[in-house]
């Protein structure tokens, strides 16, 4: 699965000669990362011959990627392919960082139970039972006081002093929690050195993302951007209801699409907002592609977890073919590989809604 899977197809696809995996930490400053990432390109290079790389990029990959192209541009690119990134940040440690967290019975039970394998009926009764067992509440009731008794203290004497320090976590925290986050967790004068180096990333980086994509672009390196949905984020944060993919918002992995949350659909008399040549709507009605930095170039998989691709499903295919790719990929380039798709991992087939 993950990564993994994603390097074995690149070995069955290009050869293990021309696959290379570059490694990271995720504590550390992503425009640190990008200059390991630049020499790391320059040395695939220079051991293969080839005139330039395609880069694919996972999770915090994506964070990276894009430091990556601040810093050095994409002469070296011929694509460059943003897989279920955080270059848009993640709610969740925002909100955590603002002290935005509270435990409630449905989104618990509902996150727990995506991860049991039964059929999608008699999941979604048991887990309608499930939610209405007065032991349920009474848990969760006991959570909720341990939470609030306990979270103070776990904030100021491990969350904030570990975790607040890192600014590679920094480099999740979305445009929209990042100046209540950062008066939340650090002092301007104890922490002033810490807030230049993430300031840097986040005011360069993040919040001018399409602005660094769309200058590599006119370059001419292509850039696609893959999203998955449907799925519950670990339930302790308001965005608990966010369409997800376990761990990032769709809304910020797809660069701004508009999502319903989960269980739910767009509005009644929704139409899209922007881009009316092409329909961006999703056939479930979840999803409004058309408000997304590239609404042409950016894909949905529906029930495919973070990362989940696993080796030998139509899933790696999909990415191989992206990899592949010796032109601009749209959503119409391939009538298997429409914009919006739904996983079976039962199956490992992956299919047009």
């Amino acid at each position: 699965k993950d990564e993994a899977a994603f390097v074995r197809a690149g070995i069955d696809t290009l050869g293990a000669e021309n696959t290379y995996f570059f490694s990271y930490d995720w504590r550390l400053d992503p425009l640190d990362h990008a200059d390991d990432l630049d020499a790391f390109i320059r040395n695939v290079l220079k051991e293969t011959g080839a005139d330039k790389v395609v880069l694919a990029a996972c999770s915090m990959g994506g964070a990276v990627t894009m430091a990556y192209l601040y810093k050095y541009g994409a002469s070296r690119l011929k694509s460059c392919i943003l897989d279920n990134t955080a270059f848009q940040g993640i709610s969740m440690v925002g909100e955590i960082f603002r002290m935005d967290v509270s435990i409630d019975k449905e989104t618990m039970v509902d996150y727990l139970f995506q991860f049991v394998n039964i059929p999608d009926q008699l999941n979604a009764a048991v887990r309608k039972g499930v939610k209405r067992i007065h032991f349920t509440d009474v848990i969760m009731n006991a959570l909720q006081a341990l939470a609030d008794h306990a979270l103070e203290t776990l904030a100021d004497e491990m969350l904030f002093p570990l975790f607040g320090q890192m600014p590679g976590m920094w480099a999740f925290v979305s445009e929209e929690d990042y100046a209540a986050a950062k008066a939340n967790v650090l002092d301007k004068t104890t922490n002033a050195a810490l807030i230049r180096r993430i300031d840097a990333y986040h005011y360069n980086v993040q919040r001018r993302a399409k602005t660094i994509l769309d200058a590599v672009r006119r370059k001419g390196c292509f850039v696609t951007i893959v999203a998955n949905y449907g799925k519950f984020a670990i339930p302790v944060t308001s965005s608990k209801m966010c369409s997800n993919d376990y761990l990032i918002d769709t809304s910020l992995s797809s660069g701004g699409a508009v999502c319903a949350d989960n269980g739910q659909t767009l509005p009644d008399g929704y139409v899209q907002q922007r881009d009316r040549r092409h329909d961006h709507i999703s056939p479930d009605r979840r999803i409004d592609a058309s408000t997304c930095m590239y609404p042409e170039n950016t894909w949905f998989i529906r029930d495919m977890g973070h990362l989940d691709f696993p080796y030998g499903t139509e899933g790696a295919d999909f990415l191989m073919w992206l990899v592949c790719a010796d032109t601009q990929l749209t959503i119409r380039s391939d009538v298997r590989y429409p914009q919006f798709l739904v996983y079976n991992k039962a199956a490992g087939t992956l299919r047009a809604q």
